[in-house]
């Protein structure tokens, strides 16, 4: 068993060999301090990364650095409290800066005894299709439960600073769009290119490896589900350019003595729950997919596994703005938060109070009157029964009825009430 998943990242660095476990991550303990404010009518979130942190490199370590918090809990009652009061102090800060009628304020949050995971980026798909307006959830499956974001952690030392070309990248490894329906008698499809800020994805700094994930995953899946996914052309009409979201957060990271210059167009949260401790920074991006003519459009998660040897598959949503906005006038929030002793898979997310209607995207017709899409999860692509079976039961019954289908992970009910009460979206 390997023990040493938190470790320093110097000591780390030197000492790594074939003999510890793969290290698909470089996440850092912030042991520091961050500031919520506003300033020149603009939000911003100020992080300091220690010169030499503590790091997470796999999900062992993520499942240690919550275990260790967790036996703290039984241990010192206190150190919950201070978790829970930087959760309410941290989320009425957030608020308060995109409120617009706010003026210049800054508020520190001292990290020595809550020491928090960063950086974790990545976006959230405001999707514009069959002229409505949807937002875009990957379906999770391991522990918080429920509907995500297109996000994830950093991989070296240098993101912790490059949040942006971060949140990117994961953002264009798990949102892959197709031309066609995914189903079980195709056997050919064609990905459709994505471009943000008007670029193009070899503007990112790591293009190559961006190029050689897409290779992988089109290999899995030609491998994995006999389908074969032609690769898209850059600056062919079958582009789609993406709109960023900006009138959100600026983040400035401070690492040493320097501070890097402002990364916008983010929506921070901070995650205190003890099974899900951390900073998420996730941007909405506008993707219109009614802007590519011919064919009909299919969503698929391109997500591989810790050893890069196999897809994920995660189930993909399209839920409805205007059902979102329905339940924020009705309710107030999306539902009431879960709690530990409720649920340990589900805590610290939000389960929905009801989803009435949908319908499968492999089925044509109309989608006027749908609440929610649901893409990718054929039975034969989904190696886990649970998911098999509670998928194949939203498709007979045409509605959500399950709590874990019906419930949004932490990052994903914060970033949406954000963006939603303040109107950005």
């Amino acid at each position: 068993m390997h023990s040493n998943v938190l470790a320093e990242a110097m000591q780390v660095n030197k000492v790594w060999s074939e003999h510890w476990p793969p290290k698909p991550f470089h996440i850092a303990i912030l042991d520091t301090q961050l500031v919520i404010g506003r300033s020149d009518g603009r939000p911003f979130l100020r992080v300091e990364v220690p010169d030499n942190p503590l790091c997470i490199y796999n999900n062992r370590g993520k499942d240690f650095f919550s275990w260790m918090m967790e036996s703290s809990k039984e241990q010192n009652n206190l150190l919950v409290e201070k978790y829970d009061i930087l959760a309410k102090d941290s989320d009425r800060a957030i608020r308060k800066a995109l409120d617009v009628a706010s003026g210049n304020f800054e508020e520190k949050f001292d990290l020595t005894e809550t020491n928090l995971r960063w950086s974790s980026a990545g976006g959230l798909p405001i999707v514009r299709f069959h002229d409505q307006d949807w937002i875009a959830l990957f379906y999770r499956d391991r522990k918080p439960v429920g509907w995500n974001v297109a996000n994830g952690g950093s991989e070296k030392p240098e993101e912790w600073e490059r949040i942006a070309e971060l949140g990117d990248r994961e953002f264009y490894e798990e949102f892959i769009v197709l031309r066609e329906h995914v189903s079980q008698t195709r056997a050919l499809c064609h990905q459709i290119d994505l471009h943000i800020l008007g670029t193009g994805r070899h503007e990112l700094g790591e293009y190559q490896k961006y190029i050689e994930f897409t290779d992988k995953f089109r290999n899995l899946r030609k491998s994995e589900h006999n389908l074969q996914i032609i690769s898209p052309v850059y600056g062919e009409e079958a582009s789609i350019e993406l709109d960023l979201v900006k009138n959100a957060f600026d983040v400035f990271i401070r690492r040493g003595r320097s501070t890097n210059d402002p990364q916008p167009g983010f929506i921070p949260s901070i995650n205190a729950s003890l099974t899900d401790l951390g900073i998420e920074t996730i941007r909405l991006i506008k993707v219109n997919l009614d802007s590519v003519r011919g064919g009909e459009k299919y969503i698929v998660d391109g997500e591989v596994n810790e050893q890069g040897n196999a897809l994920i598959t995660r189930p993909v949503m399209l839920l409805s703005l205007r059902y979102l906005r329905t339940v924020i006038d009705k309710y107030g929030s999306l539902g009431e938060i879960i709690q530990n002793g409720d649920s340990a898979q589900r805590a610290g997310g939000k389960c929905l109070p009801y989803v009435p209607s949908g319908m499968s995207a492999r089925v044509n017709g109309e989608y006027s009157g749908a609440d929610y899409i649901m893409f990718d999860y054929d039975a034969k692509h989904h190696k886990i029964q649970s998911i098999k079976s509670s998928f194949k039961k939203i498709e007979d019954e045409g509605k959500i009825e399950s709590e874990n289908q019906r419930t949004f992970c932490p990052v994903t009910w914060k970033t949406i009430e954000y963006a939603l009460k303040s109107n950005i979206i």
